[in-house]
């Protein structure tokens, strides 16, 4: 009875519940040529300090193949070229903002890429923010997710959050020491300190979701996962913010765990960086001699800062190999793995050429 309510713990903790709906990523053709042609489109700067800010892409596709920079903003210009061939490194940058938020969404060779450039009140005067997602938060029942943020600056640091749930919409997570639930959570980090965080209830159902930081570009983020699985036993799994990117790859293990006979998982889970655009992701599976398996893996539409998360791949069952995954616009992955109902650790995505 208890491996049964494990199991089902974990299937709520990374699995999400929307429809299904496939799409094959792939930039626009200026040719027939071009139809075969891969695009992976990559970003660090997700968000552009208030002033002087700028942006770093990297396109990544083969040599014959053409690409396109479209829809920017009128505050967002290309130093260089907007268009080319092959792989390149592409700069862009931004007009000093007046004040508040601007967040705009442009096409990098048929990629959708959001981008927010900062307020210039946050962040030091707006020189020096980051944006950072957290692919996947869990928390209810036996699950916690912890957050904690470290600052080597010699001056105090802004630091926010926001969580969204596999909808996209804001989703409150129960902290302890005091916090309450809280859907967005902002402080400051001491100079050459770190502040703390613990999302967990006991007495919830499980939840998932994922979580976009804010924070000074000199501080580092990270989540854990704490798993309690009875008897005094916890089990924790680092979680580490993301870049954004249009393609990603999953190694998987679906065998037996030969010590005790159990089964081996692994799942994913997605946050959609786009926060006006639906998100349609492609996964291929590899066997380890690289043979497709057909139809293992379906990823439904993700609304606008939407998350999936899943684990039961049936036709990956008795297998390893990769899960090589594409989409339309900026997202953010990681993989959850688990042996049986008990240990659980997580790996980060690859990012790999295509």
């Amino acid at each position: 009875m208890i491996t049964r309510i494990l199991a089902i713990a974990l299937a709520l903790a990374i699995s999400g519940t929307v429809s299904s709906q496939s799409y094959k990523s792939g930039a626009p053709s200026a040719s027939a040529d071009a139809l075969s042609c891969t695009y992976l489109i990559t970003t660090a700067d997700m968000g552009i300090k208030g002033i002087g800010g700028g942006m770093e892409l990297t396109i990544v596709t083969g040599s014959g193949c053409p690409w396109s920079i479209t829809g920017l903003p009128p505050w967002l210009t290309v130093s260089g070229n907007s268009q080319g061939t092959g792989t390149a490194e592409v700069t862009l940058e931004a007009k000093d903002n007046p004040g508040g938020l601007r967040i705009a969404v442009f096409t990098v060779a048929g990629v959708s890429v959001p981008i927010r450039q900062f307020d210039p009140s946050v962040c030091n005067g707006g020189a020096g923010c980051s944006l950072r997602p957290v692919p996947h938060v869990a928390f209810g029942g036996e699950w916690t997710t912890a957050l904690f943020a470290v600052n080597p600056a010699t001056h105090a640091a802004d630091w926010s959050i926001a969580f969204y749930d596999d909808n996209g919409t804001p989703i409150a997570l129960p902290f302890t020491g005091g916090f309450g639930n809280q859907s967005a959570l902002t402080g400051s980090i001491p100079a050459q300190g770190r502040t703390d965080y613990e999302a967990s209830d006991p007495s919830l159902s499980v939840q998932g979701g994922w979580g976009l930081i804010t924070t000074d570009i000199a501080t580092t983020t990270q989540a854990l996962f704490r798993r309690a699985v009875g008897n005094g036993v916890y089990y924790e799994a680092a979680v580490p913010t993301g870049d954004g990117y249009s393609g990603f790859v999953i190694p998987f293990d679906a065998t037996t765990f030969a010590p005790t006979g159990a089964p081996l998982y692994t799942g994913f889970a997605i946050g959609n960086l786009n926060p006006s655009g639906a998100a349609h992701v492609v996964c291929t599976a590899r066997d380890q001699s690289g043979a497709v398996i057909p139809n293992a893996v379906t990823i439904p539409t993700l609304n606008p800062l939407g998350h999936y998360a899943g684990y039961l791949f049936p036709a990956l069952t008795g297998k390893r190999g990769t899960l090589d995954c594409s989409a339309d616009t900026l997202v953010s992955a990681i993989a959850l793995r688990s042996i049986g109902t008990g240990a659980f650790s997580t790996l980060p995505a690859i990012v790999n050429d295509p």
